[in-house]
């Protein structure tokens, strides 16, 4: 027979003189509450690991409950938090598990979620705390090299870069990580060779594959570059898949790399557009030459450029989505037209494709231009692209100059300065034309109606801008511009000289490594300068 159990309030039989509820209940408590909580653990993370998130949630939070501060659910459940996107819960939870029972996964994750909060100096210091408890871990050394690139730290970051390769030489991330930072540092040599190692360890990645792409062409290597180029489809998409054709989704065209080479003479093409308006006038110049080689040749362009390309030479047709023709042969993306003709020299490249001004758009722009003054009319741009994300680092095909810096240098203009910046902010216009010294014309509005732009664009006298669609647009009319380049540059670009071979008579103003502009816009301002006093 079993003695009989002792009440809470009784002596506790052990003879230790306390009441049983502050001795041997509460130790047998405190056992059977740990091993309550070490198999929740066990399954709530067997959840997590199987992607079950929210299942293995409730456990976590459940074990919370049972003990607030257990530093495996705080941490657990910080990391649930930033899989699901709440960056400042996954920093709260992971603080507090590192204030119970720091550790180096606990100071990686954090700094992994205060990196997408985009506190990035806070991100950098908890890295350094969880190498300074392992100091060899090349994931570690790889994300803090990351923030520091995003920091504008390239030396920095390189430094980072190079030392996770040297700990795990077998780390795709680590190369292709390093290949874009010393693309920033225009060393494109070895921006080519390190995503190279970084493919040679993980084949089908289409970011990497696609970087590669646009370093390759960067330094005119065509040949290999428009293959590479291709997976920019990939990348778009954050698969390794192709594009869906147009005229049944269920079916997927095939690369045009694996149709190679390729018979144009007599055959139906139907060209699709891709990127932005300005990819598309950009390819559109290789249209004429599929035409020449024989093809028939449909596209299916951005409604904004249709009626325009509708006036060109080089498309037997203009089509939309609702009325595709039959009996193709091809379906390509424009940007596809390169390879499939085989575009790998110089010499082979077109020149862009040649736009006309409607005459009723050309006399209403007139009549507002002459209501704003005698000229002679300067256009301005100072960015354009999709700007970057907290956390996140600059896209390439994002790109700014200095407004007020601009503005300086253009306050030398003897005529009329027109804004053409595509939703340009009330700080920018207020900082532009403070610098410039005088009013200027905001005519932003025409970029809604690019019939109306190309107008406008035939009638200036010069235009200093970064890239952007009008660039391509004055290309279409057969005119020059002054384009500002920040570093990294944009491949059709190239990397060095004052002009590029995409675009003759065009003069650059690219932006050095350190990123400052002033003495690039000091020149710019000394060649308007001199362009008037003629």
């Amino acid at each position: 027979m079993n003695p009989t159990k002792p009440g809470r309030n009784d002596p506790c039989p052990c003879g230790s003189g306390k009441k049983y509820k502050h001795c041997c209940q509460s130790q047998t408590d405190v056992r059977t509450a740990s091993v309550d909580v070490s198999t929740l653990l066990r399954t709530a993370l067997q959840h997590h690991q199987a992607g079950r998130l929210s299942q293995a949630e409730v456990l976590y939070r459940q074990i919370l409950e049972t003990a607030p501060n257990n530093p495996d659910a705080l941490h657990l459940s910080g990391l649930i938090a930033h899989q699901a996107g709440t960056f400042d819960i996954a920093v709260d939870l992971i603080s507090k598990a590192i204030r119970v029972k720091p550790s180096g996964p606990m100071y990686y994750n954090l700094g992994v979620s205060l990196q997408a909060r985009g506190k990035l100096d806070e991100a950098i210091e908890s890295y350094r705390n969880a190498l300074a408890l392992k100091p060899e871990d090349a994931k570690t050394l790889t994300n803090m090299g990351t923030v520091f690139h995003l920091q504008g730290k390239l030396d920095a970051a390189i430094e980072n870069f190079r030392r996770a390769i040297a700990i795990s030489p077998d780390d795709a991330g680590a190369y292709s990580n390093l290949g874009v930072a010393l693309q920033e540092q225009g060393q494109v040599d070895a921006v080519v060779e390190n995503f190279r190692r970084a493919l040679a360890l993980k084949p089908d990645d289409p970011e990497v594959h696609n970087n590669l792409g646009v370093a390759l062409l960067l330094r005119a290597d065509f040949h290999a570059g428009w293959r590479e180029y291709e997976w920019r489809v990939s990348s778009q998409a954050g698969r390794n898949t192709y594009i869906a054709d147009p005229r049944d989704a269920t079916r997927v065209l095939p690369r045009p790399s694996t149709l190679l080479p390729l018979v144009l003479e007599g055959k139906r093409i139907l060209l699709i557009r891709e990127q932005g308006i300005g990819d598309e006038l950009f390819f559109l110049r290789f249209a004429r030459v599929a035409q020449q080689r024989g093809a028939w040749v449909a596209y299916l362009p951005s409604a904004k450029i249709e009626t325009m390309v509708q006036r060109a030479p080089g498309l037997d047709a203009v089509v939309r989505a609702n009325d595709i023709p039959a009996n193709l042969d091809q379906i390509f993306l424009v940007g596809e037209l390169p390879l499939v003709l085989g575009a790998d020299h110089f010499d082979k490249l077109p020149p862009a494709l040649p736009l006309t001004v409607l005459p009723e758009r050309r006399l209403a722009i007139k009549s507002r231009l002459a209501a704003l003054g005698r000229g002679p009319y300067l256009g301005v741009t100072w960015r354009a692209g999709t700007e970057r994300n907290a956390g996140q680092r600059k896209p390439v095909l994002f790109k700014e100059a200095d407004c007020t810096q601009l503005g300086h240098a253009l306050s030398a203009w003897p005529g009329e300065v027109l804004i053409l910046q595509r939703h340009p902010r009330a700080d920018e216009i207020e900082r532009f034309t403070q610098a410039l010294g005088r009013p200027a014309h905001d005519l932003s509005d025409l970029n809604e109606n690019l019939e109306d732009m190309l107008a406008l664009l035939a009638e200036l006298d010069d235009y200093a801008g970064v890239s952007n669609t009008n660039m391509h647009l004055m290309a279409g009319l057969g005119k020059t511009a002054r384009v500002l380049i920040p570093n990294p540059p944009e491949w059709r670009w190239m990397t060095e000289g004052r002009e590029s071979p995409w675009f003759p008579g065009f003069l650059l103003y690219r932006q050095p490594r350190d990123g400052a502009w002033g003495g690039v816009l000091e020149r710019l301002r000394g060649d308007l300068q001199s362009r008037n006093s003629l």
